[in-house]
């Protein structure tokens, strides 16, 4: 299957890298400088048409460094003198929709809830209804972010 795949990365030539450019691949962890690094990617075509698994033996076997976990995640890629550094898009990704999960739920058990505090009196005296609290914007107004 790795040459099959090797034959698909070769088909349209070397691929360009361009600095903020999104990628399908494999990062590797820098513990020195606290960094990620591009390891190995794959073209969307190629990721499209064979299974996750394959994709992630193909990257591993194929990447410029040892990753002892390969997981493929969604990167963006940084070029910083010379060093191809990724910020993982999946992490976010996954917390997106694990708050949105969380969220939904709380929207729908608002809108089915017909008593909700304070919806009657609001709406006898200003005649407009109650908006949802639970929403997109400032969903993850809580989270910090430290580099």
């Amino acid at each position: 299957m790795y040459d099959e795949i090797l034959e698909q990365e070769e088909e349209g030539g070397e691929t360009e890298f361009i600095h903020t450019q999104r990628y399908v691949g494999i990062p590797y962890y820098d513990p020195k400088y606290k960094i990620h690094i591009l390891a190995s990617t794959v073209k969307p075509q190629t990721f499209h048409t064979n299974t996750h698994d394959d994709i992630v033996d193909y990257l591993y076997q194929h990447s410029i460094m040892r990753v002892d976990e390969p997981k493929l995640q969604i990167m963006q890629l940084n070029v910083v003198n010379d060093v191809f550094e990724v910020v993982l898009k999946t992490h976010w990704l996954k917390l997106v929709q694990r708050k949105w999960k969380k969220t939904y739920a709380d929207r729908m058990t608002w809108y089915k809830n017909p008593l909700r505090t304070g919806y009657l009196y609001q709406r006898s005296i200003c005649g407009k209804t109650m908006q949802c609290p639970f929403q997109l914007r400032g969903m993850l107004s809580h989270l910090n972010v430290n580099k």
